[in-house]
C-alpha cells in the first residue's frame, strides 16, 4: 500500500510529467529494441556472407586445381574486412575478421589449416554435413566460455587419375569484436533511454506548468471574488479553449449566484416591509387606544383590527413555512387519483361569491379527466390562480378554465380578461412578494406569495407552471402535470 501511495501525486503537473516520462520510455524502449535488433540482424547477415565467401573461394580453387601447396595456404590465411565485402556496412568497416579454415578428408584426417588456428575447446565440433547436402554451406554459432564463433562447413569432391575423394572445408569466424561492439551499443542505447526519459519528464513538467498557467490565473481571480464582487467575471479572451469552457461555466455560476443574492436581498427587504406594515398598524392602534380612556366599543374595534393584522401575519408565516418545506428535496406529498371536474367545481363554488361581486362568469367545460396529484396542493395552487384572476379581471368579464390531455402531460389552463402583465415583468411574476402594481395598497392585495406557492407546488409534482400575458388583454396560466403515476 505504501508503494501505491508513493505514486499518488496530488499535482496535476506531476501526474502529466510522469505520464510523459512513461510514454517516452515506452517509445524509446521500442525504438531502441528495433534498432538493436536491426544491427544484430545486419551483422549476422554480414558474418554469414563473409564466411560463405571464404568457403566459396576455396571451393572454386579446388574446381581448378588439386594442389595442396603454398598458393592454397595463402588463400586460407588471407584476412578479410567488412569493407571488402559487397554487403558491408558503415558500422565497423575497419574491423578485421579472422576467418580460420581447415580442410579434412572423409576420414576426418586434417589435410591443411590456417597457420593461426586458435585452440578450440574440448566440446567444440563443426556441424556434420551429409553427402546429400551436395554443394550447400551449413552455418551455426558456437558459444563457449571465452569464445564466440560462427562455424561453416561445405564439401567438395576431388577426382584424380588414381582415385576420388571427398573433402570438407571447415571455417570459423571469431565474433568477439562484434560482441564488444554490440555491448558498447547496448550501453549507449541504455544511456540514451535514461537521458531521454529524464528530459521527457522535465520537459513534460515544464510544458504542463506553462499550459496550466491560465488555470492558476483563473484560481487567483476566483479567490478575489466575494459576496460583494459577484458581478465580476473571469476574462476568457486569452485562455485555451478547454480552460475557457471551464471559466465560462464558472461565469455562468457567478451569474446565477449574483441573481440569487439579489433576489435574496430583495426578498429580505420585502419580508421586512411586509412584516413591518402589520406590526406598525398594531402598535399604532394600540398607542392610540392607550393614549386616553376609550369605550368598550372602541377597544373592541381596536382588538378586531389587531386580530385582522395578526391573521394576516399568520397567513404570511404559514405561506413562508410552506415554501421552505416545498424547497426541501426530502418533502413527500400524498398523490392519489383526483377528478379534475370535482376539484374545479369545488373551487368555482368557493370563489363564486367573490366573482359575483364583480359580475365575473366562471366557465368550465366538463373534461372527465383523472389526475394523479395531491388533492390539497392541487386545490391550493388552482385556488391561488383563480383568486388572482378574479382580483385583476375587469367587471362583467369571463374566466375560463380548460383541461387539455396530451401524451405525457395534463394541462390545466386558467384564462382571464383582466389588466394583463407587462412583458418585462413576466419573468419575475413567480418571485416572492412580487406585485405587478407596486402603487396598490399591500393590505388589499394579499401577501405576494400566491404564485410563488403555485410554482413550489408544481415543483413537488415534478411539473411546471407557465404564464402568458399581454398588457390590457388578459393573462393565461398553465399548470403542467406529468401524465404518470409515481
Amino acid at each position: 500500500m505504501q508503494g501505491m501511495q508513493f505514486f499518488r501525486f496530488s499535482s496535476l503537473a506531476s501526474k502529466l510529467a510522469l505520464l510523459y516520462a512513461v510514454t517516452s520510455f515506452s517509445i524509446l524502449l521500442v525504438a531502441s529494441a528495433v534498432l538493436y535488433w536491426s544491427v544484430v540482424e545486419h551483422l549476422q547477415t554480414e558474418h554469414q556472407g563473409l564466411l560463405k565467401t571464404k568457403i566459396e573461394q576455396i571451393s572454386d580453387y579446388f574446381a581448378h586445381s588439386l594442389l595442396f601447396g603454398e598458393q592454397l595456404q595463402q588463400l586460407i590465411d588471407v584476412e578479410h574486412h567488412h569493407s571488402e565485402m559487397p554487403h558491408s556496412s558503415a558500422i565497423h568497416p575497419a574491423f578485421p575478421h579472422h576467418v580460420f579454415v581447415r580442410i579434412v578428408n572423409s576420414s576426418g584426417d586434417l589435410i591443411i589449416q590456417s597457420q593461426r588456428m586458435p585452440d578450440l575447446p574440448d566440446d567444440f565440433s563443426f556441424p556434420v554435413i551429409s553427402e546429400a547436402s551436395g554443394q550447400q554451406i551449413l552455418t551455426t554459432k558456437f558459444i563457449g566460455a571465452s569464445q564466440l564463433l560462427l562455424l561453416g562447413v561445405a564439401s567438395v569432391e576431388i577426382i584424380s587419375a588414381q582415385h576420388k575423394d571427398q573433402l570438407f572445408i571447415q571455417a570459423l569466424l571469431e565474433l568477439q569484436a562484434d560482441e564488444t561492439l554490440l555491448t558498447a551499443y547496448r550501453s549507449r542505447l541504455i544511456a540514451v533511454l535514461v537521458v531521454g526519459v529524464a528530459l521527457a519528464a522535465i520537459t513534460g513538467y515544464w510544458v504542463t506548468r506553462r499550459g496550466l498557467r491560465p488555470l492558476d490565473q483563473m484560481s487567483t481571480a476566483i479567490q478575489n471574488i466575494n459576496a460583494e464582487k459577484l458581478h465580476q467575471r473571469i476574462d476568457t479572451q486569452q485562455m485555451p479553449t478547454e480552460i475557457a469552457f471551464l471559466a465560462n461555466t464558472f461565469n455562468d455560476l457567478l451569474a446565477r449566484l449574483d441573481d440569487s443574492f439579489e433576489r435574496l436581498s430583495g426578498f429580505s427587504s420585502d419580508l421586512a416591509h411586509e412584516l413591518r406594515t402589520p406590526v406598525n398598524n398594531i402598535m399604532g392602534e394600540a398607542e392610540v387606544a392607550l393614549s386616553k380612556s376609550r369605550s368598550s366599543g372602541e377597544y373592541i374595534g381596536v382588538l378586531a383590527s389587531t386580530m385582522e393584522e395578526c391573521s394576516r401575519l399568520t397567513r404570511m408565516i404559514d405561506e413562508l413555512l410552506f415554501l421552505a418545506k416545498a424547497e426541501n428535496p426530502q418533502t413527500q406529498i400524498n398523490c392519489q387519483q383526483v377528478s379534475i371536474d370535482d376539484a374545479v367545481q369545488t373551487l368555482c363554488d368557493y370563489y363564486f361569491p367573490l366573482a359575483e361581486d364583480k359580475s365575473i362568469h366562471l366557465s368550465y367545460p366538463q373534461s372527465n379527466v383523472i389526475l394523479f396529484a395531491d388533492p390539497g396542493l392541487l386545490h391550493r395552487a388552482l385556488g391561488n390562480i383563480l383568486e388572482n384572476a378574479i382580483r385583476y379581471s375587469d367587471e362583467k368579464s369571463e374566466i375560463c378554465i380548460n383541461v387539455e390531455q396530451a401524451e405525457k402531460q395534463i394541462i390545466l389552463r386558467v384564462s382571464d380578461q383582466g389588466v394583463g402583465i407587462a412583458e418585462d415583468q413576466v419573468p419575475f411574476i413567480f418571485d416572492r412578494f412580487f406585485r405587478v402594481d407596486k402603487s396598490r395598497q399591500r393590505s388589499s392585495q394579499g401577501s405576494g406569495l400566491g404564485l410563488a406557492i403555485v410554482k413550489s407546488i408544481m415543483y413537488l409534482h415534478q411539473g411546471d407552471v407557465r404564464i402568458y400575458s399581454k398588457e390590457g388583454e388578459g393573462t393565461q396560466v398553465g399548470l403542467y402535470f406529468p401524465h404518470k403515476k409515481w
